[in-house]
């Protein structure tokens, strides 16, 4: 099994759009095409036979493994039995930071995490509204790249079908009010992180609901956890103080019309 996030059924869907009518799924020589929604140019063709009679010289092609010209894209993956495991935490002092204190100022402040429901959707655009404009105010965010709608899309889906995604809320016990919204994809024992937003005040009360969040899906039987971020220690990011695992794809787009020999190395 692959696990990796690029590839799984939700990330297709939300991101991809591949719910919507004018997206079809074909299937090809390498693996499968998307086409219909980003123009002839933009078909996303996605890599999953090791040993292809064809390969794509057009649009976008991602694949578990190297191929001429592509770029390496890194996705981090958390096993969950080994982030709970105690002696993962080289101290004492790192131990309660990262296991016991989360929770206990999560608890202290009366902060729950819950499943959301329809019932919530009011709330969640609410919050997602403020967190798009605090964004977008920020110097720092590259608003080309920013993409809030991908956000609220991916609540619309995972609330449509809660067999397959679950829409997790880090609820204020004593009002009900949000103070995040996280969906994530279901795939057996492997949980895909598709959309992470909230009011993040203090900061890093992120850092504590990521945490506890884990700790939901451990309880409800997830094993792995595909952030779809790299989680490596270049990055000044909460999510790296973690044990992790580091997948990786090949991406290259090409603008070449037609199919040629295979060309994976």
């Amino acid at each position: 099994m692959l696990r990796l996030h690029q590839f799984c059924l939700g990330t297709l869907i939300c991101y991809y759009y591949l719910h919507h009518a004018r997206v079809i799924r074909e299937e090809r020589p390498w693996g499968f095409t998307l086409y219909g929604g980003f123009g002839r140019s933009k078909e996303k063709h996605f890599v999953t036979n090791s040993s292809p009679l064809l390969f794509p010289t057009s649009g976008t092609i991602y694949s578990p493994w190297p191929f001429q010209g592509a770029s390496k894209r890194h996705e981090g993956m958390y096993h969950l039995p080994t982030v709970m495991d105690r002696s993962q935490y080289p101290s004492a002092k790192k131990r309660y930071a990262r296991l016991n204190y989360p929770l206990r100022f999560l608890d202290l402040h009366g902060i729950g995490v819950q499943v959301a429901t329809q019932n919530d959707l009011q709330l969640m655009e609410d919050l997602h509204r403020r967190w798009t404009d605090r964004k977008l105010a920020d110097p720092k965010t590259h608003k080309l790249s920013f993409t809030s709608a991908r956000y609220w899309r991916c609540v619309e889906v995972g609330l449509m079908d809660p067999g397959c995604y679950t829409v997790l809320v880090g609820r204020k016990l004593a009002d009900g009010s949000l103070a995040a919204v996280r969906v994530v994809y279901r795939e057996g024992d492997t949980a895909y992180d598709l959309a992470f937003f909230g009011w993040w005040e203090p900061s890093h009360i992120s850092e504590y609901l990521n945490f506890a969040m884990m700790c939901y899906l451990y309880g409800q039987g997830v094993e792995y956890f595909n952030t779809g971020d790299p989680l490596n220690a270049r990055l000044a990011h909460y999510k790296q103080h973690y044990p992790s695992t580091e997948l990786t794809y090949y991406t290259k787009t090409i603008k070449t019309e037609g199919i040629t020999t295979p060309s994976l190395l």
